[in-house]
Parts: structure tokens; C-alpha cells; sequence
């Protein structure tokens, strides 16, 4: 995809089992226009994830070590070069039985919100 070519860039639950995180967010603001959104729905760590838990092959599979803590996507998106970053971990109810393994090591659902500077987006 070329540079600057897209004014809005969206991912559910996907970003998570990405190996290398930063670069998904570099990508990102690479090919937005000036003033373009990046809009995330994925999960989020409520606490660091240990070395131990996240090369747990079966923890990766249930999308739950890969999570990130607010604070590091925030980095990631702000190293990327992005402003007005938003990101916000959700509450809500118990997981069903398909998400325990996310319950068990603290990781919730979140939205990841940010802008590429520059004027707004045709």
C-alpha cells in the first residue's frame, strides 16, 4: 500500500497476536494521510504479562499473552508518531469459558484510538 494513502485504519482483535507490535502501529501511520484515525478494538493487559506466559503457545492461540498494558500501546502509538492517543481498557462482565484463559492472567478488552498529525483527511 502506498504512503500517506488511506484516511482511516481499523483492526478487531488483531493486532494481539502480532509479534512485533510497534511495527504494526509504524505500518499504520505509514500509509494514513495527514490527520488520519487509526481505530483499534482488541485486548488489553490489566498487568505486565511474564516472558514465561507469553511463549505459552496455547495462552498465544486464546489471544490473551500477547495483550499489552495501556501504557505500552501508548508508547508504541507515540513512538509510532501519533497524537491524541486514546487508549482505554474495558470492564464488563465475567468472560464466558472461551476467554478464561484472558480472566486468569488479566487481560480485558480495550479500544485504541489515534490521529496521524496534519490536516484533516479529504
Amino acid at each position: 500500500m502506498e504512503d500517506a494513502s488511506v484516511d482511516v485504519v481499523l483492526s478487531n482483535c488483531v493486532i494481539n497476536l502480532a509479534p512485533d507490535k510497534g511495527q504494526v502501529y509504524r505500518e499504520a501511520f505509514r500509509v494514513l494521510r495527514p490527520g488520519g484515525r487509526l481505530a483499534v478494538a482488541d485486548v488489553l493487559a490489566t498487568r505486565p504479562i511474564s516472558e514465561e506466559l507469553r511463549k505459552d503457545p496455547d495462552r498465544w492461540a486464546s489471544c490473551s499473552s500477547g495483550a499489552l498494558t495501556v501504557d505500552e500501546v501508548t508508547d508504541r502509538l507515540r513512538s509510532a508518531g501519533f497524537v491524541s492517543i486514546n487508549v482505554v481498557a474495558l470492564g464488563g462482565d465475567p468472560s464466558p469459558e472461551s476467554l478464561r484463559a484472558q480472566d486468569e492472567i488479566g487481560v480485558v478488552p480495550g479500544e485504541v484510538r489515534a490521529t496521524k498529525p496534519g490536516l484533516s483527511p479529504r
